[in-house]
């Protein structure tokens, strides 16, 4: 039996017959799929309050269904100093998001749960609680997985 510690309310649970798998892939979430969370302090976050959280994400929106329609986010080419000008603001946003959501070290972090669920691992707690607040998907980084096993 694997021991799996979920902390609430301070206590300790043990889930039977359950394994953490490591992952690594991307993949958008929804809302409904985000589980419960504390409200993150603001105070202490790269942004000082949540409106400025809401704006980015929303702002973002786009590119997260341009992932999950097509896999990946496109690319800029450019034929001219023309291109190179007149894309200098979307090349910018592009380079802001795969930062942000795509890089692995900047990116959010989730476990996937035996729910279905996702929960924030190490980074991105304030923008998982602004989505799911304002029903916003999220591109995340899917990095373990809590499956049932046989275990012995």
């Amino acid at each position: 039996m694997f021991k799996l510690f979920q902390k609430k309310n301070d206590t300790v649970k043990e889930l039977p017959n359950t394994k953490i798998v490591s992952t690594d892939y991307l993949k958008v979430i929804y809302p409904s799929e985000i589980a419960e969370m504390e409200v993150p302090p603001f105070n202490q976050s790269h942004w000082p309050d949540e409106l400025i959280y809401k704006e980015s994400l929303e702002h973002v929106q786009p590119l997260i269904e341009e992932y999950e329609h097509t896999g990946s986010i496109h690319t800029l080419e450019y034929n001219s100093y023309d291109d190179i000008e007149r894309y200098r603001t979307e090349r910018h946003e592009l380079n802001k998001f795969n930062y942000s959501f795509m890089d692995r070290n900047n990116g959010i972090s989730v476990e996937k749960m035996l729910s279905g669920q996702y929960r924030v691992l190490n980074n991105g707690r304030h923008r998982m609680y602004i989505a799911k607040k304002y029903n916003l998907k999220l591109l995340v980084h899917v990095t373990q997985e809590v499956k049932k096993c046989k275990c012995i």
